[in-house]
């Protein structure tokens, strides 16, 4: 049910329906997905450059504590 309401919440914010991109300096310290609430893998996407997961709220929290800025919109 969780997923179902953030997939629901970030269709609603307006100019955010982008995914996270993520570059390719990103070491996969997984301090992102650590700071995710919806627990998403981030790391794990590296190899298609973005975030593809419906879960995804689009909350920033991976991107502002990103340490070497890898992630943005």
């Amino acid at each position: 049910p969780m997923g179902s309401v953030a997939y629901c919440v970030t269709k609603i914010k307006k100019g955010m329906s982008d995914n996270i991109k993520i570059d390719n300096s990103c070491t996969g310290c997984t301090d992102c997905k650590n700071s995710c609430p919806m627990q998403i893998d981030i790391p794990n996407f590296k190899s298609i450059g973005e975030v593809k997961d419906a879960d995804c709220m689009k909350c920033r929290k991976c991107i502002d504590i990103c340490p070497g800025k890898c992630l943005k919109y």
